[in-house]
């Protein structure tokens, strides 16, 4: 919040209860520049955290044999090393809101028969 003082922050989270808290919400009311902004329930695809998370198990962790947790460890950093996953690096968006949201239209399974109010989405 420090880095952008005088700009409202959009972040992106997914549909984890400990989002919704009453201390976040509160903690939301406090600090009205910062908008959570929630990923759709069943669109894990979205969360780059899961993304990553299954790149490790795939390349790094599935099938593997582990004597130690050091070992664990070991192939858990290798394969964030080859990743390249140790530091951040920017990223351009390349579509609109507006690109994306009707993306969510076509894409995103619904549960319900209604189409849903897409203008909470972002």
């Amino acid at each position: 919040m420090r880095a952008y003082p005088r700009q409202l922050l959009h972040v992106v989270v997914d549909n984890a209860s400990s989002h919704k808290t009453p201390d976040v919400q509160q903690w939301l009311r406090r600090h009205r520049r910062v908008h959570l902004h929630f990923t759709p329930t069943g669109s894990s695809w979205l969360n780059q955290v899961e993304t990553w998370f299954s790149i490790l198990s795939r390349r790094a962790i599935r099938r593997g044999v582990f004597r130690s947790l050091s070992t664990l460890i070991a192939a858990i950093q290798r394969c964030s090393w080859t990743a390249g996953t140790t530091a951040a690096s920017h990223s351009s968006w390349v579509k609109s809101a507006e690109q994306i949201l009707a993306e969510l239209t076509v894409n995103v399974p619904m549960r319900r028969s209604t189409s849903p109010d897409l203008s909470r989405v972002i």
